[in-house]
């Protein structure tokens, strides 16, 4: 009675739930188990569709963006790494310009081509799918879910790019030379282990969750005080107000980020270039946040931990200027995309 039973398939002898059996049953119905399988993944495929389509158009916006704003970050780069002088954003791009042409600005250009298209797809991959995972298995809010959603997605990005961003910044500063992406973090990795790595991925982590934290709370703070605009007095939603006010709130909640979070992005920066080993400049030595910190501190003096800020106030406001359609911080069905396709339905009625 409690004997175990091994049940035997017709497939010579072997166990019908053994890998022999299941090869066999295959190479048996090769037709019927490859359509099977086709059938599956293009369930898969349709079912990640809007995902897909999320990543995609994030993607591309940012690939867009970075592309244009890259000699920003640049310039931006060079002003935070310059720990002798202080300078502005127009005296850096002169200086730049008068050293190597227009070819300063393009440094590093071929790892941002690379990083903006994959690891943003990769961001608003993740960030739409967690987004309904959250809303649909936990009691979360809208907004709550939003939030995680956009912290883990936004940890799961830094995991990926913080490698090719430490790169792009060695290269933009003139440290590393310009060479292949993947053939420039691994010489990295061969000169310097993972020391260079693992130190910029903990103020990365701070930076992203305490910037994305604040940047909801914000925001949110900010809609609700504009929550009046944008509701009609038969208490319906208008669309158009509602669009204006999102942006609006969007907008204020990241320049107010930009500029509380500089003294972070300087310290990101010092991180990432290290300072210059015995070996020679190429071979770098990682310090720490707080060694980066206090010497910044005492050399540079207080003042010195808002550089860059003009640059990356530029950079917030373009980027804010094209992402405002991709990044869903709003419902489906009032988002500036969908507003525009019903009105042109409406149109064509």
């Amino acid at each position: 009675m409690g004997q175990s039973v091994s049940i035997q398939s017709s497939f010579h002898g072997k166990s019908e739930h053994s890998p022999a059996a299941a090869a066999d049953m295959i190479g048996s119905d090769r037709g019927g188990y490859m359509r099977r399988a086709l059938s599956g993944a293009k369930e898969k495929l349709r079912a990640n569709s809007a995902y897909i389509a999320a990543g995609f158009s994030g993607g591309v916006t940012f690939f867009t963006a970075d592309l244009l704003i890259h000699p920003i970050d640049t310039i931006r780069a060079r002003i935070q790494a310059e720990s002798r002088q202080f300078y502005s954003l127009q005296s850096m791009a002169r200086s730049m310009y008068a050293d190597k042409g227009l070819n300063a600005f393009t440094r590093g250009i071929s790892t941002t081509m690379f990083l903006s298209m994959t690891g943003n797809f990769f961001y608003f991959f993740a960030y739409d799918k967690l987004r309904i995972e959250f809303a649909e298995n936990y009691p979360l809010s809208v907004e709550s879910s939003s939030f995680f959603s956009s912290i883990v997605a936004m940890w799961l990005y830094t995991l990926v790019a913080n490698p090719f961003e430490l790169l792009r910044t060695r290269i933009q500063v003139g440290v590393s030379p310009q060479i292949g992406v993947f053939s420039g973090v691994a010489s990295i990795f061969n000169s310097e282990g993972f020391a260079p790595f693992l130190g910029t991925y903990r103020m990365k982590f701070l930076y992203d969750t305490l910037g994305v934290a604040i940047t909801f709370g914000l925001y949110e703070k900010f809609r609700e005080f504009a929550s009046p605009m944008f509701v009609r007095e038969d208490g319906e939603v208008d669309e158009n107000k509602y669009i204006i006010a999102s942006a609006a709130s969007f907008f204020s909640a990241n320049v107010l980020v930009t500029l509380l979070s500089m003294p972070v992005s300087l310290l990101i920066t010092r991180l990432q270039i290290g300072a210059e080993g015995a070996e020679g400049p190429t071979r770098r030595r990682q310090l720490s946040a707080m060694e980066v910190f206090r010497d910044i501190w005492h050399n540079e003096g207080a003042r010195s931990l808002g550089k860059g800020w003009s640059a990356r106030l530029i950079m917030t406001l373009y980027y804010l200027s094209l992402i405002h359609i991709s990044e869903p911080t709003r419902q489906a069905e009032i988002s500036y995309a969908v507003f525009c396709l019903k009105k042109k339905k409406k149109s064509q009625d």
